[in-house]
């Protein structure tokens, strides 16, 4: 004859065990206080996505003041390196040789944003590089980069290039 031992212990533990768990939870018939359900807390932004997000509002008002023609208003934008490169009469004469003829903005996406201490030809600093895909009526799609560098706490323009695809 078989021993039914080990296959009763294997049921008779499982009730055990649910009849813990439900001593644990308390009486079914008695109302448990409801269980405050906290939402995992967020983390906090690096330093280099605040940078980002800090930046990007003067770099987006830039590309307002350019696309509108506001030339004049958007060299106060300017970073104190662009504006001992580039005097406002020089700005004022690019963009009218240069951004002119490519037209208004059909549409502009954002692609990306880097945040570095250091930059070809320029002083170690923090700046943010956004790079845009850039569509202009008259002259098709562009790569178009904008970087602000930051001065004191105030994120200001450093450069803006326009590149051509294709």
């Amino acid at each position: 004859m078989k021993s039914v031992w080990p296959r009763t212990t294997l049921l008779v533990l499982p009730l055990a065990v649910a009849s813990a768990g439900l001593t644990a939870c308390g009486d079914s018939a008695t109302p448990t206080e409801p269980t405050t359900v906290t939402e995992p807390e967020r983390p906090a932004p690096t330093s280099e996505e605040a940078d980002i997000a800090a930046a990007r509002p003067t770099a987006d008002a830039w590309l307002e003041r350019i696309d509108s023609g506001r030339y004049r208003d958007a060299w106060e934008l300017a970073s104190s390196s662009f504006k001992r490169a580039v005097t406002i009469d020089d700005l004022v004469r690019a963009m009218e040789e240069e951004r002119e003829p490519l037209g208004a903005v059909d549409s502009r996406t954002f692609r990306n944003a880097t945040r570095t201490d250091n930059l070809p030809d320029a002083p170690d600093a923090p700046y943010v590089v956004f790079v845009f895909h850039t569509v202009f009526l008259d002259r098709g799609t562009s790569v178009e980069t904008v970087t602000a560098e930051r001065e004191g706490n105030a994120w200001l323009i450093a450069g803006h290039w326009i590149v051509p695809v294709g």
